[in-house]
């Protein structure tokens, strides 16, 4: 089953707060996307369960 880059460019927008078109295969998540370390945690662990 293969994974659909659209949801995974909706879930990188919506954890980064980044606008959808800006999450590209080619983007780097620092530099083209604005994320930090913290942010890019949160993409690799997932949603912090509450």
């Amino acid at each position: 089953m293969a994974f659909e880059f659209d949801k995974l460019a909706s879930i990188i927008s919506e954890t980064l707060g980044c606008a959808p078109d800006k999450v590209v295969r080619e983007a780097r998540l620092d530099e083209d996307l604005g994320a930090d370390s913290l942010a890019a945690l949160a993409l690799a662990l997932g949603p912090v369960p509450e």
